[in-house]
């Protein structure tokens, strides 16, 4: 950890740099996608993605298991 980032909660960085993984793929994403790619525990990543879905952020397409982001992500600013 930086020592910029010594004062950030993990979890509020870990939401951003999800949203920042989706932008830079631009493709939908599984969770095990997500764990490697930013190195987190699966069971995090899970309970992350589950989380943003449940808040609308993300959506979940059961047939492929990936998620993207929602309409309401753009209407973020």
């Amino acid at each position: 950890m930086s020592p910029s980032s010594a004062n950030v909660v993990k979890s509020a960085a870990r939401v951003l740099e999800i949203f920042e993984l989706f932008d830079e793929l631009r493709r939908p994403v599984s969770i095990n996608e997500v764990a490697d790619c930013l190195g987190y525990p699966h069971s995090s990543a899970a309970a992350l993605l589950r989380s943003l879905e449940n808040l609308g952020y993300l959506e979940y397409d059961s047939i492929e298991k990936e998620f993207f982001p929602s309409i309401r992500i753009s209407m973020l600013g």
